[in-house]
C-alpha cells in the first residue's frame, strides 16, 4: 500500500506572517489608553450598553437585525448621559452618579426595550402592507385579463392545442417567408 504524500514545508514554501500579534497589541494599547484617560466613559458605555451585548449573544440570524436594533436605541438612549459626562466633569464619580440614577438607568433601559419592540412589531406590519399591495395588484391584473378576455374572446386567456406557437419555435428564430408561386 502506498503512502499518501505528507505536506513539508519547502524552501520554495514562503511562510505565510501573521499579523495576529500586531492586532493583539494595538487593541491591548488602545484599550489601555482609553481606560487610563476615558475610564467614566468606559464605565457609562460598559453598563449602559449591557443590553446590546445581550442582543449580540441572543441574535443567532447572520443579519444581526436584533442587535442592530437594540444597539441603536439602546445608543439613543445613553447619548445624552454621556453628552452631560463630557461636557460637565467628567469623572468617576459623576459616571457612577448617572449609573445610580434611576431615571437614567430607566431612559438607557426603556430605550433599548424599544428597541425590541422595533425589531418584533415592525416586520410583521411591513409583511401586512406588502401582502396588501400585492392582492391589489393581483386583482388590478384580474381586472385587465378579464377586459382583454372581453376584447379578444376566451382563447387569449388559454393556450389551444392546435397552436402551433412555442418556445422551441421561437428559440430557431423567425419562418423563411413562402415564395410566390
Amino acid at each position: 500500500m502506498a503512502r499518501k504524500p505528507t505536506k513539508k514545508m519547502s524552501a520554495e514554501a514562503p511562510r505565510k506572517k501573521s499579523h495576529k500579534g500586531t492586532i493583539v497589541l494595538t487593541c491591548s494599547i488602545v484599550v489601555v489608553t482609553l481606560l487610563v484617560f476615558a475610564m467614566p466613559t468606559v464605565m457609562l458605555l460598559f453598563f449602559g450598553m449591557l443590553p446590546s451585548f445581550v442582543a449580540f449573544i441572543i441574535d443567532r440570524t447572520s443579519e444581526k437585525y436584533a442587535t442592530f436594533c437594540v444597539s441603536a436605541m439602546n445608543f439613543t438612549g445613553l447619548f445624552p448621559y454621556m453628552m452631560d459626562l463630557w461636557i460637565g466633569s467628567h469623572t468617576i464619580l459623576a459616571a457612577i452618579d448617572t449609573l445610580t440614577n434611576v431615571f437614567s438607568l430607566f431612559v438607557i433601559y426603556g430605550s433599548s426595550g424599544f428597541g425590541w419592540l422595533i425589531f418584533s412589531s415592525v416586520p410583521p406590519v411591513t409583511s401586512t402592507i406588502l401582502s396588501a399591495f400585492n392582492q391589489k395588484r393581483v386583482s388590478t391584473l384580474r381586472s385587465r385579463q378579464r377586459t382583454l378576455i372581453g376584447d379578444w374572446g376566451e382563447g387569449i386567456a388559454h393556450k389551444d392545442k392546435s397552436d402551433t406557437f412555442d418556445a422551441e419555435t421561437t428559440a430557431a428564430g423567425p419562418s423563411p417567408a413562402p415564395s410566390p408561386a
